[in-house]
């Protein structure tokens, strides 16, 4: 079940990776193809005039997202890259979660008689071990720190 979620959601990444640049593209396509009936009678090849209007509408997106970049600052790199380029922020536990669930708050649990709870937490840290070899590495590499 889980290897079938995760590559649904690994497809539907990529579709959302592709999508912008599609739709841009389809944009600049679909104003290019209208605009060069207006004028086509400019060009004596019909296919220049459409690609000159979707060089002109490239460099005007361009130049769009330089400003917004550049000049505007509507976004913020740090959340970029902590949300959408790290799958521990979405899917998985960190190696600092798993260290401080299994020396903390799973031993807490069972202290407070909360075995339910305890035990689901367990199973949850255990599911993040088995599926990413990295982190377990990872949580061996802090542990040997100690």
């Amino acid at each position: 079940m889980m290897n079938m979620k995760k590559f649904i959601l690994v497809q539907l990444w990529r579709i959302q990776q592709i999508g912008m640049v599609a739709s841009l593209s389809l944009l600049a396509l679909n104003l290019a193809l209208t605009v060069n009936k207006y004028i086509e009678w400019r060009f004596s090849n019909s296919y220049m005039g459409t690609i000159l209007i979707l060089v002109t509408l490239a460099f005007i997106i361009w130049g769009f997202g330089y400003v917004w970049d550049k000049f505007l600052k509507l976004w913020k790199e740090q959340t970029v890259v902590s949300t959408e380029r790290n799958p521990y922020s979405t899917i998985q536990m960190t190696p600092k979660e798993i260290l401080a669930y299994t020396t903390i708050y799973i031993p807490w649990l069972k202290e407070l008689g909360q075995h339910d709870s305890a035990e689901l937490w367990q199973k949850i840290v255990d599911w993040n071990l088995r599926t990413d070899k990295n982190l377990v590495k990872a949580v061996k590499e802090i542990e040997a720190i100690k």
